[in-house]
């Protein structure tokens, strides 16, 4: 009795499946469950197996060939019982091939013996590079089934699992960082972000910086100048202070500057106030209250509300940088890099100069790569020349 061997179905989304493999050719013996071809299909591949007992009679396919579901791609001849599945071996050989059976015969020289695979179960052993002498044969003669190789598959993971698992430490989210994780995912999933890096030269500010500091006898830092130098370029460009409200754009005419600061409990942004009429002295030591505030947990729901625009100073933790994210409703975060000397071509003369990165995230419903670029170049001039900063 011959019996045809079809491609089964496999759900409606599915029609077409790629040829892969064929492992049996015709006139060889073939048992029931065993392997004819491997098709590929868009989201896996399978074999297609003997449904019965018997003898290739045909393959209808070739390797490569496209076939639809319920296109025949063997026919089997079922002439053989069960009980005529004993093979027969052969002393010193590589591959078994009788009219009963079909395997691969592995020689292991340490022990002198032999291990006998099926075909569908040799080429799972390569796809997961395991060792044949290490999976337990249940087949006749104790030859390596497909299942046995699947066995052992399932064994190994679950064993790299539990290792794993034991060390693995599991910390529950607290409540900042799940506000964090909101947040940020909120901001991606309702801005169209972009990012663009500018390299601005802070030569001439660390100079100003090193002399206001020594001043002062007290702890200051370029970041009061840089807001400044940002607040000058949003008086020219009042967009880069905006946000989108019922469908429209919402330019605030005040510069409440977010300041992200790290704590041992996860990133906060506290707000600088008006600091569009702050001047840099005031800046720097509401930075320092800020900050002093932040990493004793002593700031207040008022104090982290209502900032139009956002700045993020990585430049302490050596990041030179980086892709932020908007910190929602407000358009753009300015993010500022690790300040590092670097050669720079000036007048074609190759000059030491104090550089950094700042990377601008924007809102592009809002604002346009050139618009951003305008910004940055009134905040270049003012850092070229820091002495405006002051007034």
């Amino acid at each position: 009795m011959s019996l045809e061997i079809k491609v089964p179905s496999l759900g409606t989304a599915l029609s077409e499946v790629k040829v892969k493999r064929i492992f049996k050719k015709e006139g060889e013996p073939i048992k029931k469950g065993e392997a004819i071809i491997e098709v590929e299909s868009n989201k896996a591949n399978f074999e297609i197996c003997s449904s019965t007992n018997g003898i290739i009679n045909k393959i209808t396919v070739k390797e490569n060939e496209k076939v639809n579901v319920g296109d025949v791609v063997a026919t089997v001849n079922a002439t053989l019982e069960q009980n005529s599945w004993e093979p027969k071996y052969e002393k010193n050989t590589e591959a078994i091939k009788t009219k009963d059976y079909n395997y691969t015969v592995v020689h292991d020289d340490i022990k002198d013996n032999k291990t006998r695979i099926f075909p569908a179960a040799r080429k799972l052993i390569e796809k997961y590079n395991l060792d044949p002498s290490t999976i337990r044969g249940t087949g006749i003669r104790k030859a390596i089934t497909k299942k046995d190789v699947l066995n052992k598959v399932t064994e190994n993971e679950q064993m790299l699992q539990s290792d794993q698992q034991y060390r693995e430490e599991h910390i529950e989210f607290s409540n900042i960082r799940s506000m964090i994780a909101k947040h940020l995912v909120n901001s991606l999933q309702t801005a169209a972000h972009v990012t663009t890096l500018y390299e601005l030269d802070m030569t001439e500010t660390l100079e100003l910086k090193d002399k206001i500091k020594e001043e002062l006898e007290q702890n200051f830092t370029t970041l009061p100048m840089l807001i400044r130098a940002f607040c000058k370029g949003i008086e020219k460009y009042p967009k880069i202070n905006s946000s989108i409200r019922n469908n429209q754009i919402v330019i605030k005419h005040y510069v409440n500057v977010g300041v992200a600061i790290d704590t041992e409990k996860g990133l906060v942004v506290p707000v600088l106030f008006e600091a569009q009429n702050t001047n840099i002295i005031e800046l720097n030591k509401q930075l320092n209250h800020l900050i002093h505030s932040a990493r004793n947990n002593n700031l207040t729901p008022a104090q982290m509300e209502n900032g139009t625009i956002t700045i993020s100073n990585a430049g302490s933790f050596g990041a030179i940088a980086s892709t932020p994210i908007i910190h929602q409703p407000q358009s753009v975060l300015l993010w500022i890099g690790k300040i590092q000397k670097k050669p720079v071509v000036i007048n074609n003369n190759i000059v030491i100069r104090d550089m950094v990165n700042l990377c601008i995230s924007y809102d592009h419903r809002v604002l346009d790569g050139a618009e951003i670029s305008r910004f940055v170049k009134v905040v270049e001039q003012k850092i070229n020349n820091p002495v405006s900063l002051l007034i």
